[in-house]
């Protein structure tokens, strides 16, 4: 990538259809954090289950593009069937108001993945911004406090 170099590497038979959004969110995470790299990941499809798209810092994820607080437990199943170990929350694609407290909610029911090691990182990009939640942060205020920096 012309802008982020070695950081942001895209497959020559990356998802077409996908891949202004892909870009987009990845191009939002390398701001936010100046020490990963991701790669756009080959379009494949294996059993009906659409490939994940994105490999962050080495770990397979995918781009959740979510109509409202609702929609983060079905992201997470769907990473989840795909073989992540890590997602990305995109509410600039389509979120049109963030609601903090229900995204926290949502978000805080999905404790268990990261205990049982199943989700390792979960990546929210809203207003141009990224931030990341760990197992560490996975109490609600902790969510809350990440949340509201992408507010500001």
């Amino acid at each position: 990538d012309k802008d982020f170099g070695e950081r942001l590497l895209i497959s020559g038979i990356a998802d077409q259809k996908d891949l202004e959004s892909n870009l987009a969110s990845a191009k939002t995470i390398l701001r936010s954090f100046p020490q990963k790299s991701i790669k756009i990941r080959p379009n494949v499809i294996v059993k009906d289950v659409k490939n994940p798209e994105l490999e962050i810092d080495g770990l397979i994820a995918d781009n959740k593009m979510i109509n409202g607080e609702k929609g983060v437990a079905d992201a997470f199943r769907k990473a989840i069937k795909q073989g992540c170990s890590a997602l990305v929350l995109d509410l600039d694609a389509r979120l049109k108001r963030l609601n903090v407290r229900r995204l926290v909610t949502h978000i805080a029911w999905r404790k268990a993945d990261f205990q049982n090691g199943i989700i390792k990182e979960c990546y929210v990009v809203f207003n141009g911004k990224a931030i990341l939640i760990t197992e560490t942060q996975m109490e609600k205020e902790n969510i809350k406090g990440l949340i509201e920096q992408l507010k500001q």
